[in-house]
C-alpha cells in the first residue's frame, strides 16, 4: 500500500534546494575564527616564534593574506578553513620555537656543568 500523501518533486528542483540549504549553511563570515587567526599570529610574533620557525610563520601569515582575500571575495567556506589552517600553522612553529628552546636551554646547561666540572678537576689536581 502506497501513501498518497508524500510530494514527489523532480531531482532538478531537489538539487537546487539542498545546494541553497547548504549554501546557507556557510554564507556568515567566518568573522570570529578570522579574528582568532589574527591574535593567534600576533601572539606568534610576541613570543618570538618567527626567529626559530621562520618557514612555519611564513606559511601561517600567507594562509591568513589568503583567507582575508577570501573573506573579501566572500568566500567564506575557504576564508574558514583557511583561517582554521592558520590556527594550525602557528600551534606547529610555537611547537617547534619551544622545542627549539628547550633544546638550547640544555646545550647552555650542559656548557655550563661542563664548566664545573674543569674547575672542579683543576682544583683537585691542584
Amino acid at each position: 500500500m502506497k501513501n498518497k500523501n508524500i510530494i514527489k518533486l523532480p531531482v532538478p528542483v531537489l538539487t537546487l534546494a539542498l545546494a541553497i540549504l547548504i549554501g546557507g549553511c556557510s554564507s556568515n563570515p567566518p568573522v570570529d575564527k578570522m579574528s582568532v587567526a589574527e591574535h593567534l599570529l600576533e601572539d606568534a610574533d610576541v613570543n618570538k616564534s618567527p626567529q626559530y620557525s621562520p618557514l612555519e610563520m611564513r606559511i601561517a601569515r600567507e594562509n591568513f593574506e589568503a583567507a582575508k582575500a577570501a573573506m573579501a571575495d566572500e568566500d567564506y567556506d575557504k576564508a574558514r578553513r583557511l583561517a582554521e589552517k592558520v590556527a594550525v600553522d602557528v600551534e606547529t612553529a610555537s611547537a617547534k620555537a619551544d622545542s627549539i628552546r628547550a633544546k638550547n636551554a640544555v646545550d647552555e646547561l650542559k656548557r655550563s656543568l661542563d664548566t664545573l666540572r674543569q674547575e672542579l678537576n683543576s682544583k683537585n689536581n691542584s
